[in-house]
């Protein structure tokens, strides 16, 4: 097994409003609740998923909270892998592997018990896309939603998503995927909490060592801009 390594700061759990705002991801449970880690392994050869949970606190209170909308970035960190070929194309969700990573709008059993599950009304869902931008680099745009508007305080603790990596398929399992054996780096760049009026929302953002919150995210100094979209737009998008 290997390691997929997380180079996340932890949201100021604790601390005031307004260090405590941001969007954090972590492995087992949410930031500050017990077990709660930043690595895990792989287990490239027997097949068991993996999962990462995101958690984030607004910047404002929101009256209508419909959907979050996040990015975030899968790096590989070893040398001569190439996510376009067999030696990296485990990590290619686009085009090889587009059900590796998916996504789940619900809290786990168990987890996150500090964290407000605003997901769970009937109707709601969530969907994932991905883009390989580089041999060793796939972004990942994940959405979740609900059918009818729910208020949240600013700065209140709220679960965001599960993404569930699968290792199904891997080399070591005598699959034909290369790449899952390499340490990689997840970079959770953004996330935007989206109003049923298309109220302005503060964009949520990773900066490297610390969380901040801004119009748009940095990532090797290319812009991430913040799509927002109205309630009906989404709605379409889900029917």
């Amino acid at each position: 097994m290997r390691t997929l390594l997380l180079t996340l700061a932890a949201l100021a759990i604790g601390a005031s409003s307004a260090s405590a705002v941001g969007i954090d991801v972590s492995f087992v449970n949410c930031t500050g609740d017990p077990g709660f880690t930043r690595q895990a392994n792989l287990d490239c050869a027997g097949g068991a998923a993996t999962t990462m949970l995101v958690h984030f606190q607004p910047a404002e209170a929101i009256s209508d909270l419909v959907a979050l909308d996040t990015i975030a970035d899968f790096w590989v960190q070893a040398p001569g892998v190439d996510i376009n070929t067999p030696t990296g194309n485990f990590w290619d969700f686009e085009n090889v592997r587009p059900g590796g990573l998916t996504v789940d709008w619900l809290r786990p059993a168990g987890a996150c018990a500090d964290y407000r599950n605003v997901w769970n009304a009937h109707g709601s869902g969530g969907d994932i896309a991905a883009l390989v931008r580089s041999p060793n680099n796939t972004r990942i745009a994940a959405l979740v939603y609900r059918p009818d508007p729910v208020a949240v305080a600013q700065d209140e603790r709220l679960f965001g998503l599960q993404l569930i990596l699968s290792t199904a398929g891997a080399v070591q399992a005598g699959g034909s995927f290369g790449g899952c054996p390499d340490v990689t780096q997840v970079y959770l760049d953004q996330g935007v909490p989206q109003s049923a009026a298309a109220n302005a929302t503060t964009t949520l953002v990773n900066c490297g060592p610390y969380f901040c919150v801004g119009p748009q995210a940095t990532l090797n100094d290319t812009p991430v801009p913040a799509t927002r979209r109205t309630w009906g737009q989404l709605k379409s998008l889900y029917r």
